[in-house]
């Protein structure tokens, strides 16, 4: 009796000392500055690459933090335009989509060359050094065939339903080289109000309407599209292939009754499923890593969907899409949304919009 009283607590302790948690690499923390990360990318688990805008004493600088030993140490460039999303081939090779064009980097993001770029770009997709897609505002999207220098627009983009000035096309993402998917909605009016939600407390709550959601997907290798549209409440903001799947994540308005859900499919099934959702959870990434699925957000207070004051990360995963654990994060990690970033080997990081850089550490 005296012995298992003893070992139980340590074996408890053992075991949550065994669990993989999220520890902090990197915090931008000086007085009177601020770091907004955008996006981040890990073609390795060596290399990395995040972008962001840094604030201090009322002025704004672009900048790329660069790691080539896993997130230990992280180094500063400077850029020219700010940053709104990245796309990494491999180690080397990568582009980042800025508010003035696209950039490139044959040197993991130490140094950066402006290309040619269509106007209203949001996100890009390379399958190689010189074949790629585009995607973004105005019911847009284009391919390259020559890295990037020029590009041209997606027929099938043309003719899609939806009002091509309201029409974002926010999401590029392909499962191989030949299977590929496009995802958008459509901007309600409401949307275009001066003021958010958090700032104007007293106007009368919003009705949630459904809109626009528009899909491309391709299975020639981006060849040809084949588009579908239909009406949903809310907006699919990201997809994450797999071959058990796709992750599909919907974030929804202030005053719905969900901050956010997540479905699964089989590629090309007309049938999703909805594998999560919570009111104490705005999710804000989703992404697969070796046997298990990853939510990622922030702790959701309140009705206001997009809220300025940073709330802790929350990170959830499961291996069947029905049970889901709780995952430890450091403790310092606040944030308004956070990013997801899977490397080759398996290797999993999170960034966030208030300058944090955490690593799934296993135990």
């Amino acid at each position: 009796m005296c012995v298992r009283l003893i070992a139980g607590p340590l074996l408890a302790a053992a075991l949550l000392a065994a669990q993989p948690r999220w520890e902090l690499q990197y915090f931008h923390d000086e007085d009177e500055a601020s770091l907004a990360l955008a996006d981040l990318q890990f073609p390795s688990n060596r290399r990395g690459v995040a972008v962001g805008v840094l604030t201090a004493k009322g002025r704004t600088q672009p900048v790329c933090l660069v790691t080539a030993d896993g997130g230990v140490k992280w180094s500063t460039v400077r850029l020219r335009a700010e940053p709104v999303s990245l796309f990494f081939l491999d180690d080397s090779s990568g582009w980042m989509v800025t508010g003035d064009g696209l950039w490139v980097t044959e040197e993991s993001g130490l140094t950066w060359r402006k290309l040619g770029a269509p106007k209203d770009l949001l996100r890009v997709h390379f399958l190689d050094s010189q074949r790629g897609f585009g995607v973004g505002l105005q019911r847009k999207a284009w391919r390259t065939t020559d890295g990037g220098k020029n590009w041209e627009r997606i027929r099938e983009t043309v003719e899609m339903s939806g009002d091509p000035n309201r029409v974002v096309l926010g999401w590029i993402e392909f499962l191989d080289q030949r299977r590929g998917l496009i995802t958008g909605w459509n901007r309600s009016r409401s949307e275009e109000s001066d003021l958010p939600d958090w700032m104007d407390p007293q106007r009368p709550k919003r009705r949630v309407r459904p809109t626009l959601s528009v899909t491309l997907e391709t299975n020639d290798g981006g060849r040809t599209w084949t588009p579908s549209s239909s009406s949903m409440f809310g907006r699919v903001t990201r997809t994450r292939f797999d071959q058990r799947g796709t992750l599909w994540l919907v974030e929804f308005p202030s005053h719905f009754d969900w901050p956010s859900e997540v479905f699964w499919s089989q590629w090309r099934s007309s049938e999703a499923s909805r594998v999560f959702r919570t009111k104490e959870v705005r999710v804000t990434d989703v992404m697969w890593r070796q046997e298990y699925a990853y939510v990622a957000g922030v702790a959701h207070r309140g009705q206001l969907a997009e809220s300025p004051v940073p709330a802790p990360v929350r990170v959830l995963r499961s291996r069947d899409l029905s049970h889901w654990e709780d995952m430890e994060a450091d403790y310092r990690a606040v944030a308004r949304r956070v990013f997801l970033a899977a490397s080759r080997e398996g290797g999993l990081w999170l960034a966030t919009d208030t300058g944090m850089i955490l690593r799934l550490a296993e135990r």
